[in-house]
């Protein structure tokens, strides 16, 4: 069963040496979810760069099986400090054991620039990465290299990767499904990831369980089939373009998605 705890639940995934809950009238904390607290506090701070505990703001995290496989993940929705960060990320809860899967996920078309994350290159501990031929470049296979040889956050791109030295596991994002970045060709420097306005975890069509990430670009829907030993995902994505402004998501009495748009309309996007 699916266990959602949204911003009025967990208020404060946020505290820079502690982190805070406050749930429901009626609700009881997790054990999962303060398996995954304590995993974050204690062996894995998030966007670790040197000493410096910048403070997690976790907008929501769910709790479900989201491959299918008998084991439990943790999905967490947060708001990274850093530009390249990953805006969700999954946890394998297994036994009590908890793991920070290696990729996570960014939905959303890339916008300009604002004032809201920092960016690793002005720290110089991060670069950008242009292939020197035009062979096409195999993401598992270059972040297999570097996680051994410069372990550290990989983001791929069409034509370029970036990389920067974040403490912690490996970490990897997949961004070659966007057609045209902002900026410059070749460099992140012009660009930043959208906020996801909610997550949601619901069917959809004859492809079952699914990962729902609303944004104001549209509705990214994530099929994830199976993930890999190497952390990497074997999944599917469906983005759905929105012809309004979406402001949140709803499941529906039947099971189905509905998004709602700034004038309160619902809209079904099966």
């Amino acid at each position: 069963m699916q266990k959602q705890f949204n911003r009025l639940f967990l208020g404060a995934f946020l505290l820079i040496t502690s982190l805070s809950f406050s749930a429901f009238a009626g609700d009881s904390i997790s054990n999962d979810v303060e398996l995954v607290k304590d995993y974050i506090l204690n062996s894995e701070y998030l966007e670790l760069f040197d000493t410096t505990h910048y403070r997690i703001k976790c907008e929501n995290i769910i709790v479900d099986d989201i491959d299918g496989d008998g084991i439990t993940e943790a999905i967490l929705h947060m708001f990274p400090h850093f530009r390249q960060s990953p805006t969700i990320l999954i946890y394998k809860i297994n036994k009590g054991k908890v793991n920070r899967v290696a990729e996570g996920l960014a939905p959303g078309e890339p916008v300009g620039l604002s004032d809201k994350y920092l960016d690793a290159h002005t720290l110089g501990l991060a670069v950008d990465m242009v292939a020197q031929d035009k062979r096409p470049i195999d993401p598992a296979t270059l972040f297999a290299i570097g996680k051994k040889q410069n372990p550290g956050h990989y983001v791929f791109y069409r034509s370029f990767i970036h990389m920067d030295m974040r403490k912690g596991s490996p970490s990897f994002l997949d961004m070659r499904h966007i057609d045209k970045l902002p900026g410059k060709p070749q460099t992140c420097e012009g660009f930043e990831f959208p906020d996801v306005l909610e997550i949601h975890i619901a069917n959809y069509l004859d492809k079952g369980k699914c990962l729902f990430a609303l944004t104001e670009s549209g509705l990214f829907i994530y099929k994830i089939k199976h993930i890999q030993e190497n952390g990497l995902l074997d999944k599917e994505l469906i983005v759905k373009k929105l012809k309004f402004n979406p402001k949140s998501m709803i499941t529906a009495a039947n099971g189905n998605i509905l998004v709602i748009d700034d004038k309160g309309k619902s809209h079904n996007i099966n």
